[in-house]
């Protein structure tokens, strides 16, 4: 009637199949004498039994989409729009603790990085169309983010986009990035006047102007 419990905790290994089958076999002898080790080597009735279990392998996966004008004035405010989907296997969990970092421009210096902002409905991400806080296949998160041009400002202007997030109740750190380039113009104006060299007083006098 007694029954042993014994545990064993194993790390899948990569290139294991899915599902992940694991067999574990148990074997014992009857014992004749206190002297297990000695019953062992001398009961020749040996029990054997086995038992398997089969795990799913879910491959969970997180996507981001980064875009924006593709050109625009210096001192123009851009708006930068993000579009984040879990394109995990069709059995992975949602996605959960998304968080997006965007440099700003300036990859190496995080001193400006920002946090693009959620478009949100009722407190959640227009995107989540359960409103459980969790990025479920099939939902597209939304997320804007601005920036001012200035002459500092490389041209193109390319920046990119940081997402991470995690599968709901697993600690795996998805990530996944995005960049967008903007052409930066420089507005500016220009009038040239021309006329004849020579006139006398009385003389209609007709001039002449380019503006580019």
């Amino acid at each position: 009637g007694e029954a042993g419990q014994y545990t064993k905790t194993l790390k899948v290994p990569q290139g294991a199949t899915d599902p992940f089958v694991n067999v574990a076999t148990v074997t014992a002898a009857l014992e004749s004498d206190r002297d297990v080790e000695v019953t062992l080597q001398f009961d020749s009735t040996v029990f054997t039994d086995s038992d398997s279990h089969s795990i799913n392998l879910f491959q969970p996966g997180v996507s981001i989409d980064k875009s924006g004008p593709l050109s625009a004035n210096v001192g123009d405010t851009i708006t930068y729009t993000y579009e984040v989907r879990n394109t995990g296997s069709v059995d992975s969990p949602p996605l959960n603790n998304l968080v997006l970092v965007d440099d700003n421009g300036t990859p190496g210096d995080t001193s400006d990085d920002f946090t693009p902002s959620p478009v949100l409905d009722n407190g959640f991400n227009v995107g989540d169309s359960n409103q459980d806080g969790l990025l479920d296949q099939g939902e597209v998160w939304q997320f804007t983010g601005t920036h001012v041009l200035t002459a500092e400002d490389s041209n193109p202007l390319v920046n990119t986009v940081v997402v991470t997030a995690n599968p709901d109740g697993f600690p795996n750190v998805l990530r996944d990035t995005d960049d967008f380039s903007i052409n930066l113009l420089h507005p500016g104006l220009n009038i040239d006047k021309s006329g004849p060299e020579l006139s006398k007083i009385g003389d209609p006098v007709t001039y002449t102007y380019l503006v580019s």
